[in-house]
């Protein structure tokens, strides 16, 4: 009777054991294997801020006969984008190791300051707006490559702006080495800005 209980007792302890294994294993793979579809939320609710800002600044800059229609609706998606965008980079802050933790919060802070920037609550001021945006992204070209760096990836994405004088405005080139490979994009402003990339 009591070889029976012990028996019985370490059978339950171990299939208890098993079974938190299997869980925690479980969890472990549904992040592992949806990291790639958070890390897409995050920098597709931050594009969408940052092209949602632009387009609200760009209204605001640029009135009249020329202005584009949709600056008019940018304004009210701005809050849209941005409620979108801190769902994402919550969830990343859960699941992220803390170099790309780093990377994100810097991303949002930026973004955050973009947003701010269109009303009176900004730290940099409203004069700053376009070297504001392009430190978004520069900051999301860190998050990349520190996405890219916690999913075993090779390569990184590496940002320039450079001046070459014979094409008339300032270029940018955009880089994503992997080993001998490069692959090479340049974009160039239109209208002393630069588009989301």
């Amino acid at each position: 009777m009591l070889g029976s209980l012990i028996g019985g007792s370490i059978a339950g302890f171990f299939s208890f054991l098993v079974a938190r294994q299997t869980r925690d294993a479980g969890e472990r793979a549904w992040i592992r294997d949806n990291r790639r579809e958070i890390y897409d939320r995050l920098l597709t609710h931050g594009q969408r801020l940052l092209v949602a800002c632009e387009a609200s600044r760009y209204g605001r800059d640029y009135t009249g006969p020329d202005s584009h229609p949709e600056a008019a609706q940018a304004e009210s998606s701005v809050e849209s984008a941005n409620a979108d965008f801190s769902e994402a980079y919550v969830v990343v802050q859960t699941v992220a190791d803390s170099a790309l933790v780093a990377a994100t919060r810097i991303y949002m802070y930026r973004l955050w300051e973009l947003k701010a920037s269109l009303n009176s609550t900004s730290v940099m001021g409203p004069e700053n707006f376009y070297r504001v945006a392009q430190l978004i992204r520069d900051a999301r070209h860190d998050t990349i490559n520190a996405m890219r760096a916690e999913l075993g990836l090779r390569g990184a994405l590496i940002w320039q702006r450079i001046t070459i004088r014979s094409m008339g405005p300032i270029w940018s080139r955009s880089t994503l080495q992997v080993n001998d490979l490069d692959l090479t994009l340049w974009l160039r402003p239109i209208d002393n800005h630069w588009p989301g990339c």
